[in-house]
């Protein structure tokens, strides 16, 4: 599908122009002639790709023209808009990013200056969109997850009407255990299309939980409507199943259902979840596959339930109950906390700030108004915050907050990420925000340690000295470690281990210009952690910004600096990293969440296998570090790289079945004990081939002792066709085995540990993996990678 641009243009040659630039490049354009008509035009046909739209019109401004658009349309959420401009007005241009913005162009368009930003500006909203996507989405279900579905849910039981609904899939786990994990991801596949189709419009849903979902019908609000909903769907449960399963099934699949009236029952989601779960308890103690809404439980049976034991009174504080953003607490219970966290912070010399957020409201308001800006601005708050900050209303206009693990370099930068949204808000020009915090506990600082500095790292790379100094001192205002250097060559010597936040670089130095130095720096880095950098361009500008945006440059300025720009342009290329990397993240660290608990066992199991042999102890774990430092320099990526040390951890998982007495000879081994010790290939294959989720775990515990020259075992591959992953862990294996002490010998010294990889190479190794290892060893000038 392509790229749709509107482009609102007053002026007739103009719009004409960039219409034919942007239709050459293969996007769909529509052309409008004032504000009043695109207003008019996107509530009937929607937001389009971006809008470019000019700052001059005939009827109202554009600027007047994207208030009106966030008033009616936007709210809180940003669309890509870019301004239309005249010649250099840097007051213009300023309020035209202040306005929200993602940049600005100058009339008359050119070709080679609009089509590469709209392009750029275009990728970075897929990636974000993509990204927000990730991290609101059930990857198995493709239904919310479970803390965007309560983050949901809380807002639709504070203003809607309706059920909320905790559904339960019936004997889930046999279904596991029996048929493995593959054919239970198909059933919760095929459930949530089941939901799907059987949901009305305006009811949400989300999975909570293995087996457990989360359900806010708009569409019901009776037993009778609920029943009708909860037998469609376990009579479209059992067809799924006997069509996944078979017709001879004999699991009674099905769905339990509790359900709680709202707001009959109160809007606070806490206690709705709590009595639409009772309901469902009641329903999973009483036949299952049903349904019950809390109105129609026995009250007398529920008051006259029996005491709980420890495990049932902790299975309720748990997880499943958890306040998905910051716990709203009373006076009563806040105080309590509050004390609690003072004690803390004292006995273990922790850090915690308090912040008080006072709230403004333009007096010409009305009480219905008032109100809805506050809650609109607890909301936007609480959402900000961490599951384990506490928050707390004071009146009707302040907010308290309590936030631990915040340090003081940092505390700035926290208020102004919990504000941001806000500030970014229709809202925030009816209200003014006084912000107040200070410790809970104050500390003695000295002066800012290297590893506390602050988080943002920005290089200035420009050869004329006068320029650098010009630039610091505009951006000293951040909260950042600002480095100045003078050439290209300079810049890629910073190119280690951490890369700077950002950098500023001259496209004009003498020996190696800025363009050159992006090409060397790309080649230096792991792709998908490149340093975002800033070009500054000269007079020919138009030229060397199409050159940059080519290369990758993330925004290009140009000389002379503008600082009111320059601010502007940095805040904004920081913000946008800093959002794409950290929902990045977010999507990895949630993805690898749930493999945690098998991480212990794995780890568990490894260190079983180690203890078999009395020489070669937390050898596993040395060999999956070693193999995950060569698939780093290899330039693989993090999570191949996590991968590549779990194969390491579990190679040597088939000595599991190789006695004692033959692990621990001290002296030579004879023939037929060799050949029992070269089964542990193919047993460790056999124990890890039902890790259906890494596959390649069973292949390198199987080919770890294939040599790159065809002469290994078991199976006797040559070259390229043993996988790479194999390949690395053999040379992390054979460092390792030559660098620990044996029954038979000493541990080897790191010379001679050089001396044999670099005659395996080509036969016992592959050259390649053999020669980051020979890197490895170089830099390990004290000899640390060895068994302590």
């Amino acid at each position: 599908m392509r790229d749709w641009i509107i482009v609102v243009d007053s002026d007739a040659a103009n719009l004409e122009n960039t219409e034919h630039i942007l239709k050459s490049a293969g996007m769909k354009v529509t052309s409008l002639r004032s504000g009043r008509i695109f207003i008019d035009y996107v509530k009937t046909y929607g937001l389009p790709d971006i809008i470019l739209i000019a700052v001059d019109l005939h009827d109202i401004s554009g600027f007047e023209t994207l208030r009106l658009l966030k008033e009616e349309m936007l709210r809180t959420r940003k669309h890509p808009l870019v301004f239309l401009m005249g010649e250099a007005n840097p007051n213009r241009e300023m309020e035209a990013l202040r306005a929200g913005a993602m940049d600005y162009i100058r009339k008359p368009i050119e070709k080679g200056t609009l089509v590469p930003r709209i392009q750029k500006i275009l990728e970075i909203q897929k990636k974000m969109l993509k990204y927000e996507k990730e991290a609101e989405t059930d990857p198995l279900t493709g239904l919310w997850n479970k803390t965007f579905a309560e983050a949901r849910v809380i807002e639709f039981c504070q203003k809607e009407e309706g059920l909320l609904c905790v559904l339960d899939l019936d004997y889930f786990k046999p279904i596991n255990d029996l048929f493995g994990h593959d054919i239970g991801d198909r059933v919760l596949e095929r459930f949530a299309e089941l939901l799907k189709e059987q949901m009305k419009e305006g009811d949400e849903c989300g999975r909570i939980g293995g087996d457990e979902f989360l359900l806010f019908a708009r569409s019901m609000h009776s037993g009778e409507e609920l029943l009708r909903f909860t037998d469609a769907l376990n009579s479209g449960l059992i067809a799924a199943a006997e069509e996944i399963m078979g017709k001879n099934l004999i699991i009674p699949f099905g769905v339990s259902i509790g359900a709680v009236t709202v707001p009959e029952y109160g809007t606070d989601y806490q206690e709705l979840f709590h009595y639409a779960d009772m309901a469902l308890y009641f329903v999973k103690q009483n036949g299952k596959h049903g349904c019950r809404l809390y109105s129609q439980l026995d009250k007398e049976r529920v008051k006259s339930e029996p005491d709980l034991n420890l495990d049932a009174i902790t299975a309720i504080m748990e997880e499943r109950n958890d306040f998905p953003n910051a716990m709203w607490m009373g006076k009563e219970v806040f105080g309590s906390i509050y004390r609690y966290m003072v004690r803390y912070m004292d006995r273990y010399h922790r850090m915690s700030f308090r912040v008080l957020f006072t709230l403004k409201v333009r007096p010409s308001l009305d009480f219905k108004e008032k109100a809805e800006i506050v809650t609109e601005f607890r909301r936007m708050i609480q959402s900000s915050l961490r599951s384990s900050d506490v928050m707390m209303e004071v009146g009707d206009h302040q907010l308290f907050l309590l936030l631990p693990e915040v340090q003081e370099y940092d505390i700035e930068r926290v208020i102004q990420r919990l504000l941001r949204n806000w500030n970014e808000s229709v809202y925030a020009e009816q209200a003014d925000v006084i912000t107040e915090y200070g410790p809970v506990q104050r500390k003695v600082h000295g002066e800012t340690s290297e590893e506390n500095r602050p988080e943002n790292w920005i290089v200035i790379a420009d050869d004329e000295k006068e320029e650098q100094e010009n630039m610091a001192e505009i951006l000293s205002q951040f909260d950042c470690r600002l480095t100045c250097v003078s050439s290209g060559k300079e810049v890629l010597g910073l190119i280690g281990d951490k890369l700077p936040s950002l950098l500023l670089l001259d496209a004009n130095m003498p020996e190696m210009d800025g363009f050159e130095t992006m090409r060397r720096m790309r080649r230096k880095m792991v792709p998908g952690h490149e340093v975002p950098v800033i070009l500054l361009t000269g007079e020919n500008h138009e030229a060397e910004e199409k050159k940059a945006f080519a290369l990758g440059a993330m925004e290009c300025i140009q000389k002379p600096i503008v600082a009111e720009v320059l601010i502007a342009r940095v805040r904004h290329t920081i913000e946008l990293v800093s959002l794409e990397r950290n929902v990045s993240t977010t999507v990895e660290r949630k993805t690898r969440e749930n493999g945690d608990t098998s991480m212990q066992v794995l780890r568990t199991l490894a260190d079983a296998i180690d203890a078999k042999n009395l020489y070669s102890k937390g050898h596993s774990d040395r060999v999956g570090e070693y193999a995950r430092k060569i698939a780093e320099r290899a330039g693989l990526s993090l999570q191949k790289q996590d991968e590549i040390y779990l194969m390491g951890l579990l190679h040597d998982v088939g000595k599991i079945s190789i006695p004692d007495s033959i692990i621990n000879k001290p002296g030579k081994l004879t023939e037929e004990e060799y050949d029992l010790i070269k089964t542990h290939c193919k047993t460790g294959s056999q124990i890890l081939r039902n890790i259906d989720t890494k596959p390649m775990i069973e292949k390198v515990a199987r080919w770890h002792h294939e040599r790159f020259d065809g002469t290994g075992y078991p199976d006797g591959l040559r070259g390229d066709s043993i996988p790479e992953q194999a390949r690395i862990v053999a040379v992390a294996d054979a460092y390792d085995a030559m660098t620990s002490p044996r029954s038979y010998r000493p541990a080897k010294s790191q010379e001679e540990v050089r001396k044999e990889i670099e005659q395996g190479k080509g036969t016992q190794f592959d050259p390649r993996f053999a020669d980051i290892m020979l890197e490895l060893i170089a830099e390990d000038k004290d000899f640390n990678m060895r068994e302590k």
